[in-house]
């Protein structure tokens, strides 16, 4: 785990102190500005040639539905990751990475390049049209895995220990040769706004990511959950943990352990986790019911 721990001098005050991480720093940054216009507008262009209107993947009963990703939204999205995926992922709130603006530059590309593959999700209030959710996946060919620009955003110490321990996670999965596929689908993010907690959200989040998964042919989904409630969600599907690392108490390069700075509600679960479903090929996945895990059938056993 050297060269995995995070940095332990963040004060989770600062997020709530600084009203907003992106937009302060678009109006300060002429290449951030550059770069998110720039990428609105191109994918933009192409959205509206597509259709005018987001693919609808769920409609719940609660009042929401969802959708895919719509480009010209990408400033509220970045703003609902801030506001609370920063806070509540434990790699992220342990880090620094929204006090540089290069390191938020490096970010946010990797953001944006989730965005550009079309597979990400917003839940979507009814009525209001507020985005209250997010699920980001990307389709990766393992024969081209080679984390070119990963690497290169990790040449930023601080903030890309979150994509270090993704990568870690993958590759201690791909060791145990759990699997041997082509391709596969990883759910990098998910998150809803806490007000918004037990309305099912999340996981019609998880059904939309499993779908298109399904519909891109990847016999395989993997997902890095760090939050209770995901890796929850995560096993209702009939996901399996195929690694799983700590986020607290790890050793840095010096032996040193390191304890970051959150809130204590964060603590209740210390690990990240890699997990693993096979996803059947002539069946969509069913809506879940509150059967146990035992008695769900929407994937098969990865070992």
């Amino acid at each position: 785990m050297n060269g995995f721990a995070l940095n332990s001098s963040t004060d989770i005050n600062l997020f709530k102190r600084r009203s907003s991480l992106f937009k302060p720093t678009l109006d300060n940054d002429d290449v951030l500005k550059q770069s998110l216009s720039a990428f609105i507008q191109s994918h933009r262009e192409q959205e509206l040639t597509v259709s005018d209107a987001p693919i609808t993947w769920e409609r719940l009963s609660t009042g929401y539905r969802i959708v895919d990703c719509q480009v010209h939204r990408t400033e509220e999205l970045l703003e609902l990751l801030k506001a609370h995926y920063f806070c509540s992922n434990h790699s992220c709130a342990s880090s620094t990475l929204y006090i540089d603006s290069n390191t938020i530059n490096k970010y946010q590309k990797f953001i944006l390049d989730l965005i550009s593959n079309s597979n990400s999700f917003c839940a979507i209030e009814e009525g209001t049209g507020e985005i209250v959710g997010v699920a980001m996946t990307k389709i990766t060919l393992t024969e081209e895995e080679n984390y070119e620009e990963e690497n290169r955003i990790l040449t930023s110490k601080d903030v890309f220990n979150v994509l270090k321990l993704e990568k870690a996670l993958l590759k201690e999965a791909k060791s145990k040769k759990t699997y041997q596929f082509d391709k596969y689908c990883c759910i990098h993010v998910v998150c809803v706004k806490p007000k918004y907690y037990g309305k099912g959200i999340g996981t019609s989040l998880v059904r939309a990511c499993l779908s298109k998964a399904q519909e891109q042919q990847c016999p395989l989904c993997i997902g890095i959950f760090s939050a209770g409630p995901s890796q929850t969600i995560a096993q209702r599907f009939g996901f399996e943990i195929l690694a799983k690392m700590p986020w607290i108490n790890v050793k840095t390069s010096k032996n040193k352990k390191y304890h970051p700075h959150v809130e204590s509600s964060l603590l209740e679960n210390s690990f990240v986790t890699c997990m693993g479903l096979l996803l059947p090929s002539n069946k969509n996945i069913n809506r879940i019911s509150n059967k146990s895990k035992d008695e769900s059938t929407y994937g098969q056993n990865i070992s």
